[in-house]
């Protein structure tokens, strides 16, 4: 498969028109990324990789189509060329850029979308959390309970 004939527009800028058209296709004509990205010519991994950045999706296996991508003939040869590698060592020093200072701070720097995944898991155990402390709060007064009914 002739790659870069297929996927003539990728590296390229997103513009405004684009993303219009990349919501109008996912989230309107419920196409997958495989056929986006034919209509496009991007890479399906351009295409989850903006699906993430304009927030359509929480995280890149939840892309519509992603496992059939992931299982595709098209996947093996763009990883076996090598830009899937080079692009996915990019995207990795993208959402992992760790920069440490002489004061041993570190800043680390995530995609929005897992930002998004990781403030949803915090609530969610900030929640759990909520119940336990109500769960105990009500075994210590069935406690007192107890030992007040022993006490008689």
């Amino acid at each position: 498969m002739e790659l870069e004939t297929n996927f003539k527009d990728a590296g390229k800028p997103w513009l405004r028109e684009d993303d219009e058209e990349l919501n109008k296709l996912y989230n309107f004509d419920m196409l997958n990324i495989i056929e986006i990205s034919k209509i496009n010519n991007r890479a399906p991994g351009g295409i989850i990789s903006r699906l993430c950045k304009n927030n359509y999706i929480p995280n890149r296996t939840s892309a519509r189509g992603y496992m059939i991508y992931k299982n595709s003939d098209l996947y093996k040869s763009i990883v076996s060329s090598g830009e899937g590698r080079k692009r996915k060592n990019k995207e990795e020093k993208q959402e992992q850029n760790i920069k440490v200072n002489n004061n041993d701070n570190i800043l680390i720097s995530i995609n929005k979308c897992h930002y998004i995944e990781l403030q949803n898991d915090v609530k969610e155990m900030k929640n759990e959390i909520k119940e336990l402390k109500n769960t105990i709060n009500e075994l210590v007064e069935m406690m007192k309970a107890v030992y007040e009914f022993e006490d008689v």
